[in-house]
């Protein structure tokens, strides 16, 4: 990175703190790039070379897997977790080598930067069951700042799309950026305010449309009449409905089993063929019967998951949930290519299934309602395996459930399908 970003403001949101608890979850499932140098190193070393006889070579390439004229590599996984993952759920790279011997990408893990014009913007990724908890030792910009100069940080664009018709400049996000804060100030259901934030962008894209490149006072000026007690209505008219609750079931199996299925030749050595993952939809969407869900860790009895309180009136609960759907907003600002109207969509989506997992997780546990514990694994699993990182994942896959899905996120009514009431 160039050294002249140290000399940006730091942006950490009040009251972050992070210090790691090691548990291997980060160290499984994803692809993990490491460079030639590192690659070359490790490779000389007389432990990396007793690990690789130790373990069973994948595709002939021991510990990596070269990529295009070999100038980077991914590390090998062995039944889904990396193969420098330890029997301590350490990794042995950091252990016997140090930090630096690791890829970056280990490195940085779980922060995530943004260069926006306000500065470098630091979000944290709640993969990490630690992020989650807000547990360990506050962030701060000095801490950061010492380490930000072998950090990858994402450049946020002059323009963001909004919409597949529409854009904002940094003006005019910055005021939806407001109005999106004012909703989540309110005191209604998250299920609400995620509505509203539909509505809202919505509304926004359909007054932007025929405006080739509208400017930050465009923008005010459609946003105006929402703000203040403007959004009062707005968030009386816009309430789940039950309608459409096995619409929603139906996609929340269809989401999860695709995941499992992708993942299956790890886990279970071959993958599912198309009738299994069929099955296993319908036995889901059905809730009948007990499923064993690997790739997840998880047992799942679909009759009594179904049967779980999901109440979050708890404050240890309830906070830990607050903060994540605030993250999901304030990551918007690394939207990319992706139109943040659909991002909105993922959001409603990602909560949706953060709810099915945290009840799923305290039937397994024998409980009648959702833990903080429940909540920590509901979130770090959406947040790993099916929030954006999916479509990474469907860019691979050619089947039809992939297409499926990939049409379903384009749907203008999937927001209000997902956070259907119970």
């Amino acid at each position: 990175m160039n050294t002249s970003l140290m000399s940006e403001s730091i942006l950490i949101e009040p009251g972050t703190r992070f210090t790691c608890v090691p548990c291997g979850f980060c160290c499984g499932y994803w692809d993990i790039e490491i460079d030639q140098a590192r690659m070359e190193a490790l490779n000389a070393k007389e432990w990396v070379r007793q690990k690789v006889e130790a373990l069973p070579a994948l595709k002939g390439q021991g510990l990596f897997r070269i990529l295009g004229q070999g100038e980077a590599a991914l590390l090998q996984r062995q039944s889904g977790g990396c193969s420098f993952l330890d029997e301590r759920m350490l990794c042995s790279i950091h252990a016997i080598d140090g930090m630096e011997a690791k890829p970056a990408v280990c490195q940085q893990y779980p922060n995530i930067y943004y260069k926006t014009p306000r500065g470098i913007e630091l979000q944290l990724d709640y993969s990490c069951p630690e992020v989650i908890k807000n547990y360990g030792d506050p962030v701060t910009a000095e801490g950061i700042r010492k380490t930000l100069p072998n950090e990858y940080v994402q450049v946020v664009g002059s323009r963001l799309p909004l919409s597949p018709k529409s854009s904002l400049d940094w003006q005019g996000y910055l005021h939806l950026e407001a109005l999106y804060a004012d909703v989540l100030a309110r005191k209604v259901s998250h299920d609400r305010k995620i509505l509203a934030l539909h509505q809202l962008t919505q509304s926004l894209a359909n007054g932007l449309a025929n405006l080739a490149e509208p400017d930050g006072g465009q923008v005010k000026e459609l946003l105006a009449p929402l703000q203040g007690s403007g959004l009062d209505p707005l968030l009386q008219q816009v309430r789940p409905s039950s309608k459409s609750r096995g619409n929603r079931d139906l996609y929340l199996a269809i989401l999860i089993q695709l995941v499992e299925s992708s993942f299956s030749r790890e886990v279970y050595g071959q993958p599912f063929s198309a009738g299994q993952v069929i099955g296993r939809v319908l036995k889901q969407w059905k809730a009948t019967g007990v499923a064993e869900l690997k790739v997840f860790k998880l047992t799942v009895d679909y009759v009594r998951a179904k049967r779980v309180r999901f109440d979050l009136a708890g404050d240890q609960i309830r906070e830990p949930v607050d903060r994540y759907v605030k993250h999901l907003v304030k990551s918007l600002v690394g939207t990319g290519s992706v139109p943040i109207q659909k991002r909105i969509a993922i959001m409603a989506t990602n909560f949706a299934l953060f709810r099915w997992f945290s009840c799923a997780s305290a039937a397994a546990r024998d409980q009648r309602e959702v833990g903080l514990e429940d909540i920590v694994f509901g979130i770090k699993v959406v947040e790993k395996f099916l929030s954006n990182r999916l479509f990474n994942k469907l860019e691979k896959e050619k089947g039809l459930l992939a297409s499926y899905v990939g049409m379903l996120f384009d749907n203008p009514t999937l927001t209000a399908t997902m956070l259907s009431a119970d």
